[in-house]
């Protein structure tokens, strides 16, 4: 009955009052799962670290997350009252509107822009931005990273880049970069130049396209290695360069890592050390040659490098001093046992200094002690880094043993000039003495610590006239280095004292004259016996010039008496020897042949009668020098018809005394003699002649010469012929050759004794 009072349409009421109840519930569980997806996702956003923006259609701000109020300094309610263009103030609505164009056609985007924070400071970002459509709406959702450091990164790496590319473009080196697939990504201009290639020709090969070493199957090999390795390598190469020669290089291959460690690409660094090796073999050429001992030692002071000297002096091959340090090598030291030791530390100080320094040392080689000069010298990089150390050694034996001979020779100078019986004084440069020995004390009474260091002006023995004209002496020897020799005379207690002196240049190690070394001898006994000996000499001179005259005269006298006496006695007999042939002849033809052998006897006496008195003192003579030589010449062509004599008399009238008549007659009949028995001649000229106020006499001959020192003590006639020309003030010369002849030339003073003249 009930079901019978309800009223018509409340069942359908019912039921769609379920159907509302089931729609809410459902929309009820749909809402709060959507609520739940969406506090899921605004918590996952949250936890994004960029900074998430979701954009409506016209631009404002529908969603922010926490890293975006963080970014930018707002809160999420003040973001959602602002646009885009409030954040980023590069953006503009060309802009706006380009980006929903391209984001329609595919979707999303990455672009960089600038935000601004709360302060008003810009900081650059990276925007990532999708494009969805939702309930009818379209949305942007940007995601946003602040690339500062990244740009920072970027920026230092640019600069580092730029860097790197600055040193390589101008770098004399040859620098290419390869990528791990081995082909080139970088060619510096160096490197290019040396191929003849443009960059876009280069990059991208393999290192055997193209490549100018002479082995490049063996350069990809070593690339591989380094990249399996990680490790760095060098090597020595041989390349051509654009002429097509072969040429040394020195090539370094450097791994270039990434941040996860791992080799990202290689960098090959290439030198020209063509010259270097050039150098290197001068430089062994020169040390394999050089008597000296040539060391390089490591910076462990262990030799990399020994010349041959240095193996042949210690009796070792050169590879036994190699990698061994000094103290290993068994070098037996003469007489410091530390030697070695100090020798290293030597060369370690220059590794640690970068300065040279210098040892000496000796050794016991092939049982002979030699003494060493060792000096080492820094070799550096072009950085001035020490990288070895150059040890050379030079034998200073001989200069050792002539220094301990110059001590000695100067302990025997000493022992010498303390016991010399002359003074001896030193000088130096400022004419100051600066040695004097015993003797000079003696002599002078003055002490050496009195006058060392002053000058001859300030104290000396001698008259002060002559003290001037010795120091300009002193002075002249400096300047000049020309020893010299002095004589000095003066009075002194009423007698005359003459000193000889030598002065001799005395100079340094560098040949520089430092000083004068003096020696003074008293020679007056010497002078006074020289004094005695000359007036000796003059009273001989005059003696014999005497007895010349004298003889001369008994010459003359006995030539008179045979003319006179001698002479009319054989004419007499001749006549009365005549006469009986006149009477007695024609009677008796045998007494007519003896008296005609008397008379030829006769004739003959007087011809030789002639002929002594002629000897004695020709007559001519009276006649004048000029008449006299030109008899005598006749007299000698005609005994000695096989030699030519020419008489050249330049003034006929010339007039002298007799005693120089005389003289000139007697030296020409001595030369001539002379030349009848020993020369051999052909032709004689004799030549007489007036040059000023002298006579000159010449005769010349064709001969075979002498040696006149040879001769000279052995012939009295030239000693005679001296001694004419010195009795009358003259001089005489004789030169000869063997083989070339004679000349005999005399120059006497006309009026040296011409008081009859």
């Amino acid at each position: 009955m009930c079901a019978s009072m309800k009223k018509p349409g409340q069942d359908d009421l019912e039921r769609q009052n379920a159907q509302l109840r089931k729609e809410r519930d459902h929309l009820r569980r749909l809402l709060v799962e959507r609520t739940e997806r969406l506090h899921l996702k605004s918590f996952a956003l949250d936890l994004v670290r960029e900074a998430a923006y979701l954009i409506g259609e016209n631009g404002r701000v529908a969603y922010v997350n926490e890293a975006s109020c963080r970014a930018l300094g707002y809160s999420a309610d003040e973001l959602l009252q602002m646009t885009v263009m409030d954040i980023d103030p590069s953006w503009s609505f060309d802009r706006s509107t380009d980006l929903l164009a391209k984001l329609r056609s595919i979707g999303s985007h990455v672009f960089e822009s600038t935000h601004r924070r709360r302060d008003g400071s810009l900081f650059p970002v990276e925007i990532n931005i999708s494009y969805f459509e939702y309930g009818g709406s379209a949305y942007k959702l940007a995601l946003v990273r602040d690339i500062t450091e990244h740009r920072k990164v970027e920026e230092q790496l640019y600069a580092s880049e730029q860097a790197f590319r600055a040193v390589v473009e101008h770098s004399p080196d040859y620098i290419v970069r390869y990528d791990l697939n081995y082909r080139r990504v970088y060619v510096n201009p160096a490197r290019l130049k040396l191929i003849e290639r443009t960059a876009s020709e280069m990059l991208g090969t393999t290192p055997v396209e193209p490549s100018s070493l002479l082995d490049p199957s063996t350069y990809r090999e070593r690339l591989q290695t380094v990249v399996a390795t990680g490790k760095e390598f060098a090597e020595e190469v041989q390349f051509r360069n654009a002429a097509g020669e072969t040429r040394w290089g020195h090539m370094r291959i450097v791994p270039e890592f990434a941040p996860d460690g791992q080799v990202s690409s290689l960098l090959v660094i290439g030198r020209d050390i063509h010259e270097l090796k050039r150098s290197e073999q001068l430089f062994r050429t020169l040390t394999e040659n050089l008597p000296d001992f040539i060391v390089r030692f490591d910076s462990e002071c262990r030799p990399s490098y020994v010349n041959p000297a240095v193996a042949k002096a210690f009796a070792m091959t050169q590879e036994d001093f190699v990698g061994k340090r000094v103290r290993e090598l068994e070098l037996e030291p003469v007489s410091e046992p530390a030697q070695n030791d100090l020798l290293e530390a030597g060369i370690r100080r220059v590794f640690e200094e970068g300065q040279p320094n210098e040892h000496e040392a000796r050794w016991q080689l092939a049982d002979h002690e030699r003494c060493y000069e060792i000096r080492h010298v820094p070799e550096k990089d072009s950085e001035g880094r020490v990288v070895s150390v150059l040890g050379i050694g030079r034998d200073i034996t001989r200069l050792r043993s002539a220094e301990l001979a110059l001590r000695a020779s100067e302990r025997a100078y000493r022992t010498l000039a303390e016991n010399a019986p002359d003074p001896i004084i030193r000088y130096d440069r400022n004419c100051n003495r600066i040695y004097v020995n015993p003797e000079y004390e003696r002599v002078t009474g003055h002490k050496a610590e009195h006058v060392l260091g002053r000058s001859p002006a300030q104290i000396s023995f001698g008259p002060a006239h002559l003290i001037a004209p010795f120091t300009e002496k002193l002075a002249g020897i400096m300047d000049s280095g020309i020893p010299e020799e002095m004589d000095y005379t003066y009075e002194a207690n009423g007698k005359t004292v003459w000193w000889y002196v030598r002065a001799v240049p005395e100079y340094d190690e560098h040949g520089a004259i430092q000083s004068v070394l003096t020696i003074w001898r008293n020679v007056t006994e010497h002078k006074e016996a020289e004094r005695r000996l000359l007036e000796s000499y003059e009273l001989l001179r005059e003696l014999a010039s005497r007895r010349e005259t004298a003889r001369e005269e008994e010459r003359r006298r006995i030539a008179r008496e045979m003319h006179d006496e001698l002479g009319q006695h054989l004419t007499a007999l001749r006549m009365g020897v005549s006469a009986l042939r006149l009477q007695f002849g024609h009677e008796h033809p045998a007494l007519a042949e003896r008296i005609q052998n008397i008379l030829s006897l006769s004739d003959q006496t007087i011809q030789v009668v002639r002929d002594v008195v002629s000897s004695l003192r020709p007559s001519v003579l009276d006649a004048g020098i000029a008449a006299a030589l030109e008899w005598l010449t006749a007299e000698f062509s005609r005994t000695n018809g096989q030699i030519t004599c020419r008489l050249r008399v330049i003034e006929a009238d010339l007039v002298l005394s007799e005693e120089l008549a005389v003289a000139l007659f007697r030296i020409v009949q001595e030369a001539l003699t002379n030349i009848t028995r020993h020369a051999r001649a052909r032709q004689v000229v004799i030549t007489l002649k007036r040059r000023g106020d002298d006579c000159v006499l010449e005769v010349c001959d064709d001969g075979r010469g002498f040696d006149p020192v040879a001769i000279r003590k052995k012939s009295f006639g030239l000693a005679g012929m001296k001694e004419r020309v010195l009795m009358l003030g003259g001089k005489i010369g004789i030169a000869s050759t063997r083989g070339a002849g004679t000349a005999v030339k005399v120059s006497i003073p006309i009026a040296k004794r011409g008081a009859n003249a």
